[in-house]
């Protein structure tokens, strides 16, 4: 099952009785063109531009159907990243899929598979690289037809507002032909958006997404085409940053959870003795479902300020059975954080360093990306550390997605929600066997310098 929709301001279409625009409603009686708009897709992956270009015709161009006629089939994702046709589909309630046969990888039969339909029917037939800014039938009560062309490509159409049986739409099927050949007085010069993410022109009509784009890209993208995207998907042209509140004090109380009852061991104890005398908490709750056995156990619960808590077992979650141990820790996890606030640490990661800044930042959830690509993900989060305060909002997202898990939620619900996340690249992970520490920084597989013996001394006899 793939991640919870969550939707955002701004999303929804809202309808008031007393805010009727009634001239618009007499200008709907003049409209020479449906309103009704034609997307033809005809590659294997719909990846987020695209989503992105739906969601523009559904918010701006705001059609009564979107007839989507997708060429040859649809790769899934089986990582469970690109979900974006999923979810335009569970946010957009108007999309009539379409499915044609595979005619070929040219261009050409995309794009008459999309004229030919618009010849049949009328309306508007738009790439699904095309971003609507302006309703542009708004401005088709009296030119017959409209055309959108890209900036960098003439030959190469963006949108097509029409009536039904235009004959300027069989010059349009022809190869190479461009659209500044034709003799309309309504021709409109779509934007192309590169990697640089800059609009050219000062109100444009329309954005060519030639490049790739993820969300991550548009969260603090400080210009013109960072807030227009973030207004169409996330409903607000500000910028996606957590914010600091005075209020927002982290407890300096730490939570293990181990499953299971088996035996805790060496490098398991070590984790501890880290957390004792480089954090110093107040308390140290570890969370279980059976008491733990072994040499290191006893060595734990004689340290002061140490809790054993009983937590579980937990078999299910929103109805559904949890089969793995690792699902149980998530959802324990969750929980102990959203009540009580804290630090969260995995019994195979290891302190270096204090981090009463961090506690008292200001930012109610604070975690690191992980070192490792995780392809076809631009990031991934690593759970493995967490500070949070009691009752993070993020954590109550992320309780919810237990009811779809897959193991791969946590980031897809990072791209609805980025501004409830603090990304600190300091909260390192250091791990004993294979003695290797891997900061935020280092993306390859080069390694860090090996721990030298001092620091584990230290944590031992000290």
């Amino acid at each position: 099952m793939d991640s919870p929709i969550l939707l955002r301001s701004g999303t929804e279409h809202v309808y008031n009785l007393e805010l009727i625009n009634k001239p618009a409603l007499e200008k709907l009686r003049s409209l020479k063109i449906p309103n009704i708009v034609h997307v033809v897709f005809c590659e294997k992956k719909f990846k987020f531009k695209h989503y992105v270009s739906l969601f523009s015709v559904w918010k701006v161009l705001r059609p009564f159907r979107i007839i989507m006629h997708i060429q040859g089939s649809m790769i899934s994702d089986r990582h469970g990243y690109s979900i974006w046709f999923k979810r335009a589909n569970d946010l957009i309630p108007n999309i009539e899929p379409i499915c044609h046969n595979d005619t070929g990888p040219e261009e050409t039969s995309c794009i008459r598979l999309g004229t030919g339909s618009l010849f049949l029917y009328g309306g508007i037939l738009a790439t699904l690289e095309t971003v609507f800014l302006v309703p542009i039938l708004e401005h088709s009560y009296e030119e017959n037809i409209n055309v959108g062309y890209t900036d960098s490509a003439p030959s190469k159409v963006s949108f097509i507002a029409a009536p039904s049986g235009s004959n300027i739409l069989k010059k349009l099927q022809q190869p190479n032909f461009q659209t500044k050949k034709l003799d309309l007085s309504n021709l409109y010069q779509c934007d192309t958006i590169d990697k640089n993410f800059s609009v050219k022109t000062l109100t444009p009509v329309c954005l060519h997404l030639s490049f790739e784009l993820s969300p991550k890209d548009i969260f603090n993208l400080d210009n013109e085409f960072g807030s227009i995207i973030r207004n169409l998907v996330y409903g607000t042209k500000e910028l996606l940053r957590p914010k600091k509140l005075k209020n927002n004090l982290i407890p300096k109380i730490v939570h293990y959870v181990w499953l299971g009852g088996n035996e805790i061991t060496f490098p398991m104890y070590l984790s501890f003795l880290s957390t004792v005398k480089i954090i110093m908490p107040h308390r140290i709750y570890i969370h279980c479902d059976i008491q733990p056995r072994g040499i290191f156990w006893d060595k734990i619960m004689s340290v002061n300020g140490v809790v054993f808590v009983e937590y579980g077992p937990i078999h299910f979650v929103f109805g559904k059975r949890i089969t793995s141990i690792q699902d149980e820790i998530n959802v324990v996890r969750t929980d102990i954080l959203y009540r009580y606030g804290g630090i969260y640490i995995n019994w195979n990661a290891y302190w270096l360093k204090p981090i009463d800044n961090l506690l008292t930042s200001g930012y109610e959830f604070i975690v690191a990306f992980y070192h490792l690509d995780r392809d076809p993900f631009p990031d991934s989060i690593n759970l493995g550390i967490i500070l949070a305060t009691p009752g993070a909002s993020f954590l109550k997202h992320l309780e919810q997605t237990y009811r779809y898990y897959r193991g791969v939620g946590v980031y897809k619900l990072y791209e609805e929600v980025p501004e409830l996340v603090q990304i600190e690249p300091r909260l390192q992970v250091c791990n004993l066997i294979t003695i290797e520490c891997l900061p935020y920084e280092i993306r390859s597989q080069t390694t860090c310098p090996v721990l030298n013996n001092e620091i584990w001394c230290k944590l031992i006899f000290n």
